[in-house]
C-alpha cells in the first residue's frame, strides 16, 4: 500500500512541475479574453500563443466566459435592485400608458430589458388570471366575432396572448369534436 502511494505523489509531482500554475494559466486566460470578442476566439489565441491544446483552451474560454457573465448579472442585479423605487414608478406609469403593450413600454420608455420587462409583465398578467378567465368566458359566449378580437378589444389584451387563447380554443374545440 505505501509503495503504491509513494508512486501516486510521485507521479503527481511530475505532472504538477511540467505543468504552469494555475495563476499563470488564468493570467493567460484573462490575456486572450482581452483581446477577443468570443469565446471561440480567446480559445484560439490560447492555443496559438500560449500552446494549449484545443479542448483544455475551449474550456478554459468558456469558465471564463460563464464567469464573466455571472459576475456581471450579480452586478446588474444588484443596481437593479438599488433602483426598486424607480422601477415601481416606471411600471406604474405604463400600466396606466393605454396605447402600447406593458412590455413594449417599459422596454421603449424605460429601457428595460427584454428578459425583465416580460418576466414583470408575466407576472403581472398571472395575479390577474382570474380577471383574465371571466374575459375569456365572455368573449368565448359572444357569436358576433372572433375570440381574439374580442379580447383585444373590450379588454385591452396584446394581441399575441389574444392570439394564442384564441388558437387554444379552436384546437380544444377540434379535439372535442374528434
Amino acid at each position: 500500500m505505501r509503495r503504491a502511494s509513494v508512486g501516486a505523489l510521485g507521479l503527481l509531482a511530475l505532472t504538477v512541475a511540467g505543468c504552469k500554475t494555475e495563476s499563470a494559466k488564468r493570467k493567460e486566460v484573462q490575456e486572450c479574453a482581452a483581446i477577443t470578442l468570443t469565446e471561440q476566439a480567446a480559445a484560439t489565441c490560447l492555443e496559438v500563443h500560449y500552446g494549449w491544446k484545443k479542448p483544455a483552451a475551449v474550456t478554459a474560454a468558456q469558465a471564463f466566459q460563464r464567469q464573466r457573465d455571472s459576475i456581471a448579472q450579480v452586478q446588474a442585479d444588484f443596481t437593479w435592485r438599488a433602483d426598486a423605487a424607480k422601477h415601481r414608478r416606471e411600471l406604474e406609469q405604463c400600466r396606466q400608458d393605454q396605447s402600447r403593450s406593458l412590455l413594449r413600454c417599459l422596454q421603449e420608455t424605460y429601457l428595460w430589458t427584454e428578459a425583465r420587462a416580460k418576466a414583470t409583465d408575466d407576472s403581472l398578467w398571472r395575479r390577474d388570471s382570474a380577471r383574465h378567465g371571466d374575459e375569456v368566458e365572455r368573449c368565448v359566449r359572444r357569436r358576433d366575432m372572433n375570440t381574439a378580437s374580442c379580447l383585444q378589444l373590450y379588454y385591452q389584451w396584446n394581441s399575441e396572448r389574444a392570439l394564442a387563447v384564441a388558437d387554444s380554443i379552436v384546437r380544444a374545440r377540434m379535439k372535442r369534436g374528434r
